[in-house]
């Protein structure tokens, strides 16, 4: 028998996905999370700030602007940091190829590869698949590493 479970469920900034041969242990372990959901958020302790999108005035900020606070240099970082900013800013749940490639363009920036550096955004756990085929999420990780550059850039 080759039957394989896969749950992958996100609400704001977190995502989970549980993955099993065991059907029952995948519904059990869903159900867990649902339950701990349905909890109020004021009994989590320890939960970490999140950084929320916002500007100064109520004007839209926009990729080049965001760009140019994270202060990225490589291809790569870019990747990151479209990723991110389509994410957090243009709340899109997965970010293809294709918008890579277009948030290049808005950057006013060449990249003579964008496969490789979505492949070593990936290879540094920056990005992860997303659930359709040929999309992609920003980790924790990659969370983490753009937020610290926007920090020591307000500073």
């Amino acid at each position: 028998m080759d039957d394989h479970y896969r749950i992958r469920v996100r609400s704001g900034d977190l995502e989970i996905e549980i993955s099993s041969h065991d059907k029952s242990f995948v519904e059990e372990k869903l159900k867990e999370y649902e339950k701990k959901q349905l909890q109020p958020s004021a009994s989590a302790p320890g939960k970490q700030k999140t950084r929320e999108p916002s500007t100064p005035s109520s004007k839209r900020l926009s990729m080049q602007e965001f760009v140019r606070r994270t202060t990225v240099r490589t291809a790569t970082e870019r990747v990151l940091a479209a990723t991110y900013f389509k994410e957090k800013y243009e709340h899109a749940e997965e970010i293809s190829r294709t918008d890579i490639i277009a948030a290049f363009k808005v950057m006013k920036y060449t990249c003579a590869n964008p496969s490789d550096a979505i492949a070593k955004a990936k290879k540094k756990a920056w990005l992860m698949d997303g659930i359709e085929k040929g999309s992609f999420v920003t980790t924790h990780t990659g969370e983490e590493w753009i937020e610290a550059r926007l920090e020591a850039n307000e500073e």
